[in-house]
């Protein structure tokens, strides 16, 4: 009785352990086979900046869990084409409803522009030809002022004397609405053209009217790093600036 007791014992524990490996087993393969629940939402596929109307090369869709999306997704590219953005969408961001503005199906540069902001055209520097600057980037306009060789004003040049030319640095991080003909903003092309157009403050499109309708003022852009809106401190330059930097003096 003995060696057929411990005899089926050993028979129990094997037939126990095949019943708990299949068992095993079985949850394994359910849960090899269970897929967590997934959704479509809009996610952008470039930089768009604030105020700007969303076009359909803007936007994709990825997949995600729903228990990571975010509230307030938005899950077709139709439900945001057309609409404006209220704030910067980074690239491969998930679109979100409190992001974007409904424009009623309306387009255009006035609502590219910021409250507060006006849209101005100056004419083209000479970088704008090269296609380096596009839509959406920010330049800063350097000026140089050549005053006549009798300046007249509270303090005019002694007689005689021709005040040098001086360059500075005039207006900082301007954003540049078009370039060339006005049409449907594309932001991310290089056109070229005869004109820019900014959004800029009030005050700022004085400065550049000014500026345009000086005879004796020359303008040139250079265009500013990515995500840059640092103000840049710099000092006036001129001949004598130049020879006093380089030691360009004779011996």
């Amino acid at each position: 009785m003995g060696r057929r007791g411990g005899l089926l014992l050993v028979l129990l524990g094997v037939v126990l352990a095949g019943a708990a490996g299949v068992g095993v087993y079985r949850e394994a393969q359910a849960a090899r086979a269970y897929r967590p629940p997934t959704a479509l939402v809009v996610v952008a596929l470039q930089e768009i900046p604030g105020n700007s109307i969303i076009t359909p090369p803007t936007l994709g869709t990825k997949e995600m869990l729903l228990t990571s999306i975010p509230p307030g997704a938005v899950a077709t590219a139709n439900d945001a084409v057309g609409k404006m953005t209220t704030e910067n969408v980074h690239l491969g961001e998930v679109l979100l409803k409190e992001q974007l503005a409904d424009t009623e199906g309306q387009s255009g540069f006035a609502y590219e522009l910021k409250p507060g902001e006006v849209a101005i055209s100056i004419p083209a520097a000479d970088i704008i030809d090269t296609g380096a600057v596009r839509i959406g980037d920010h330049v800063d306009m350097l000026i140089t002022l050549e005053p006549p060789a009798q300046q007249s004003g509270p303090q005019p040049a002694p007689a005689g004397v021709t005040l040098p030319a001086t360059s500075q640095t005039a207006l900082q991080d301007l954003r540049v609405l078009a370039i060339g003909s006005v049409g449907a903003p594309s932001k991310g092309a290089a056109p070229t053209g005869s004109q820019v157009i900014f959004g800029v403050s009030h005050e700022d499109a004085l400065y550049l009217k000014a500026l345009k309708d000086a005879s004796n003022v020359k303008a040139e852009l250079v265009l500013r790093a990515a995500g840059d809106d640092k103000v840049a401190q710099t000092k006036p330059v001129n001949l004598q600036s130049i020879i006093d930097r380089f030691n360009l003096r004779g011996n």
